[in-house]
């Protein structure tokens, strides 16, 4: 019985945070943002947009091939299946238990909130959250109630370990669910009713400090902080949501860890270690002020920008070293060629800051530590490979991989080839040590049976093939080389030519594709980084490889099994076949996904130093039953200054 009851407690606990966070999409009205705390250092908001509303009969279709395969019910089935008598009793009593407890939840209308806001900050080690939901037409209450029904669960269940208790608020009645002495870590996940605002929290002082605010709009909010202001201003109108990132806030409520632990160490030498330590290592991870990030709707395209800016002493901190200086690329397209079926270009993040901080500081923060870091750089003079000057310095950050379509596969999907490309600035010796290590690798027995060989690649000069039996039976002739600053890897040696030749300017790159033109993007100017990826194809391969699986793996799982009859687990073999033949069903549902087309994201310097702004755009297809021509596509966004009080 002790057992159903600690069930109990763990499934309402759960029951009670997911219902809460995962009650609905992020919707519209005004007030909300008034509720943001100053202090969170992550802020969301949320908005409904009717321009987004095409999107529901996309997850309806998802929902409705759920339903049609019963994967709920059968995946339910095979575990209850698979208890003991007595655990699936309780399996189902507790299912049961949570199903009538959330039963007075309408949750149509928690799909169809108006407005959202979500607010984080940290407090000592503990994470605290806010999250208010506009739900019109009763949905607030009805879903209070549910979570209510999981408290008054968990209370039943606990043997008096737990308790609900009600306190007003704000003028609130707040209800939270009182949890045993938990020491200097609080967690109260309370949850209350606002007119038509539901409100969950985990710190009955966090839920007060929204509330006040929401109760008087002239107050201060994290909308009014001026670096807010001033990104807003900066981006187009926010249509669906706006998410704050305080990078200034999260680093002084990070530096509460160290002085948590001071508290109550209660003077151990040890613990104060630890402390410093770990405030050392936070200290070097302060590079970012704030990023600011809306989004909006432009036909069936959803659409986000982002306005950032490093932290004004980035460039004395580790991980600001290891970013504020990466090299841009000042013509993108001309290192994508048109044939590609997939991109990243990325200025990256160079390492040896980190490698050097490690080397100086660590023997100050771990004692004896500097006997092993002696050892360290002799196996590095014996091998004569030393990471900083060898691999380090000679990859200093900037990357790009180029997707290209490749021959179909036996089971008709289809293949690809691929080429990544990295900065080099020491090819000569990196090319030296490659080959001292191939060549070590050639010794081995086992390697040289599988006729490992590196040779000339034909057609690419200063290029080298890599050949084995393993790599031929699949197809694949991998290539190696260096050019114009670039150590080069591709799959297959077409590939590689056809990213030099668009990389040399002897054919146009990307940008002039009809594909890139219909994101309705311009990208001008140098980037930080720029990807493409055709997700609708990406999800349509993963569904077709999930039923082709889930055609093979039972007849292979029982060939496996018929072949050692006496030997092994025969019960985990059959569990194994029914979990596989649930591949086809899970297979269908992602299929359904494939709405989501393709995907533009670019990073390009900001107007002023040590600022960035980011793009994206997701298109997607319209739904069956409508017509492109039914909404317009393409449209540009009007730029206005944030909402004024």
């Amino acid at each position: 019985m002790n057992l159903v009851k600690r069930s109990l407690v763990r499934w309402c606990l759960a029951g009670s945070l997911a219902t809460a966070f995962g009650a609905g999409s992020l919707a519209h009205a005004e007030d909300l943002r008034d509720a943001a705390p100053n202090d969170a250092f992550l802020v969301v908001y949320g908005m409904k947009n009717p321009e987004r509303d095409y999107m529901k009969k996309h997850y309806a279709a998802v929902w409705k091939e759920v339903q049609n395969t019963r994967i709920v019910e059968q995946v339910l089935q095979l575990a209850q299946s698979k208890m003991a008598e007595g655990d699936a009793e309780q399996f189902i009593a507790v299912r049961d238990a949570l199903t009538n407890a959330l039963a007075p939840v309408e949750w149509a209308k928690l799909t169809d909130m108006s407005e959202m806001l979500y607010a984080q900050k940290i407090e000592g080690p503990t994470a605290v959250h806010l999250m208010m939901a506009r739900i019109p037409d009763g949905g607030a209450e009805s879903l209070k109630k549910g979570v209510n029904n999981l408290f008054d669960l968990a209370v039943g269940a606990s043997g008096g370990e737990l308790s609900v208790e009600t306190e007003t608020v704000a003028g609130v009645e707040m209800k939270h669910l009182k949890l045993p002495v938990q020491g200097p870590v609080q967690f109260q996940p309370a949850i209350g009713v606002k007119g038509d605002v539901f409100i969950f929290t985990t710190s009955i002082a966090y839920a007060q400090q929204g509330l006040e605010l929401l109760a008087n709009p002239s107050a201060s909010s994290k909308f009014d902080d001026t670096r807010v202001v001033d990104a807003l201003a900066r981006l187009p109108k926010a249509e669906d949501s706006v998410a704050i990132f305080d990078g200034e806030m999260l680093s002084a409520q990070l530096a509460g860890i160290p002085e948590f632990i001071n508290q109550v160490a209660n003077g151990n030498p040890e613990a104060a270690h630890v402390s410093q330590i770990i405030s050392e290592v936070l200290t070097q991870t302060e590079a970012f002020d704030y990023e600011v990030t809306v989004e909006y709707t432009e036909g069936y395209s959803n659409r986000t920008a982002a306005y950032g800016k490093f932290s004004e002493n980035a460039g004395e901190t580790v991980i600001g070293k290891m970013l504020v200086h990466q090299e841009d690329f000042d013509n993108w397209s001309q290192i994508v060629p048109q044939s590609a079926t997939g991109f990243s270009v990325n200025s990256g993040l160079t390492l040896l800051p980190l490698y050097d901080w490690v080397v100086e500081k660590l023997p100050e923060m771990v004692p004896g530590s500097q006997e092993g870091l002696d050892q360290f750089e002799a196996i590095q003079n014996q091998f004569d490979v030393h990471v900083r000057e060898d691999i380090l310095e000679a990859f200093p950050g900037g990357s790009v991989s180029l997707a290209f379509a490749g021959a179909p596969g036996p089971m008709g999907a289809q293949g690809s080839k691929s080429v990544t490309m990295l900065r080099c600035s020491k090819p000569e010796r990196v090319s030296e040590l490659l080959h001292r290590a191939f060549n070590a690798i050639s010794e081995i027995p086992e390697v040289q049976s599988q006729g490992l060989a590196l040779k000339p690649a034909k057609g690419l000069e200063g290029f080298e093939a890599i050949s084995a039996n393993p790599l031929n039976m699949a197809g694949i002739s991998p290539v190696i080389g260096f050019r114009d600053g670039w150590m080069v890897i591709g799959t297959h040696t077409d590939a590689v030519e056809t990213a030099l030749v668009t990389q040399g300017g002897e054919q146009p790159g990307w940008s002039e594709t009809e594909k890139f033109k219909s994101f309705g993007l311009p990208v001008e100017g140098a980037v930080k980084s720029i990807s493409y990826e055709n997700t609708g194809e990406s999800i349509r391969a993963i569904a077709m490889g999930l039923q082709q699986a889930g055609m093979f793996a039972p007849m292979m799982i029982q060939m496996a099994a018929s072949q050692n009859p006496n030997g092994g687990n025969q019960e985990v073999m059959q569990t194994l076949q029914q979990a596989a033949a649930l591949l086809p069903s899970i297979g269908r549902i992602v299929g359904k996904m494939d709405f989501m087309d393709s995907k533009l994201e670019v990073c390009q310097p900001g107007p002023e130093e040590g600022t960035w702004i980011k793009h994206s755009v997701t298109l997607v297809k319209p739904p069956v039953e409508e017509k492109p021509s039914e909404k317009s596509t393409g449209k540009a966004s009007d730029t206005k200054a944030p909402r004024k009080k």
